[in-house]
């Protein structure tokens, strides 16, 4: 699933890709693993626990 979001991001010329994820170590490895790097964290409502912000840059401005 991962490949397939990142594969349509680039083939419809996102720059990035934004994500969240609930406090689970499985799913914050996977994202490090594959290139995203924490760039915060937010609280919602009714959870204990922050979510942490990833970000994964597919191109830069400076492409050009």
């Amino acid at each position: 699933m991962m490949d397939f979001a990142e594969n349509f991001a680039r083939s419809h010329d996102f720059s990035c890709i934004r994500l969240d994820a609930y406090t689970n170590p499985q799913a914050l490895g996977l994202y490090e693993r594959r290139g995203y790097r924490r760039v915060g964290q937010l609280y919602f409502p009714r959870r204990e626990l922050p979510f942490a912000c990833f970000e994964k840059v597919l191109w830069s401005e400076d492409r050009k």
